[in-house]
């Protein structure tokens, strides 16, 4: 599985409303965070799902109860390009000059391969500040949730896979938050679609494609796609 993008998540130093669902934000260009219910789930991928989706889940496996006794925060959003530039404005963060990203070649073939001049500013593909910040690293991520601790006062830190999985999955039992189907897709996640295969020209494979059309190609501005049942966006494709 796709790593996600950086998003924020806040230890419960923050004083907690009594409402899951509420949404706050230490102060303009800082994340929007949801608070996340406590509660239960069982956290990995049945065997049965992995073969319908003809997925190699063993390390998912085997499955386990994880409970949070308490409610936590976490980024409404990936984080933004906008976001990331601020910390990179206000604090000299230095970040690799070259990146893994997929693009086509000098004989126009696409390849997954590191490549120079290559970074957050030049991902290969257009973006805006809305968009989320990708090619960064986990130490990238990593010092700017250290810097949003110290510019306000309160804990925060990049979220456990544990904590992430429980609100992706926002309650459900399915193999993604909306159902078990394919169809769908494109009005909760952008997915690889018809608009990437535009721009690779391939033929359609259904395990490698979903057959809708998002309208993005590559990174969609956060918040452009139907969140999850915990108020959450992009939990699911885009980075």
């Amino acid at each position: 599985t796709a790593k996600p993008s950086p998003r924020a998540a806040a230890a419960t130093s923050r004083p907690a409303p009594a409402q899951p669902g509420t949404v706050a934000r230490d102060g303009a260009g800082y994340p929007e965070m949801v608070l996340i219910p406590a509660g239960s789930f069982t956290m990995g991928v049945p065997e049965a799902e992995s073969k319908r989706e003809g997925a190699d889940d063993t390390d998912a496996r085997p499955l386990h109860t994880v409970t949070f006794a308490r409610p936590f925060w976490l980024g409404r959003y990936p984080v933004t390009r906008g976001e990331f530039k601020s910390f990179v404005a206000d604090t000299g963060h230095k970040t690799p000059s070259k990146a893994w990203t997929y693009e086509p070649d000098q004989k126009g073939e696409w390849r997954y391969e590191e490549r120079q001049d290559r970074d957050w500013r030049n991902p290969g593909y257009e973006q805006s500040d809305r968009h989320p910040v990708v090619c960064v690293s986990h130490a990238d991520a990593s010092a700017y949730a250290e810097w949003l601790s110290r510019r306000t006062g309160q804990h925060y830190r990049l979220p456990s896979e544990a904590e992430w999985e429980y609100a992706a999955r926002a309650g459900t039992r399915t193999a993604r938050f909306w159902g078990d189907e394919r169809e769908g897709a494109c009005r909760f996640a952008n997915v690889a679609d018809r608009s990437l295969m535009a721009r690779l020209k391939p033929s359609f494979d259904k395990d490698r494609f979903f057959d809708c059309d998002d309208g993005f190609a590559f990174t969609a501005p956060v918040g452009s796609f139907q969140p999850n049942v915990f108020g959450l966006n992009d939990m699911l494709g885009n980075v």
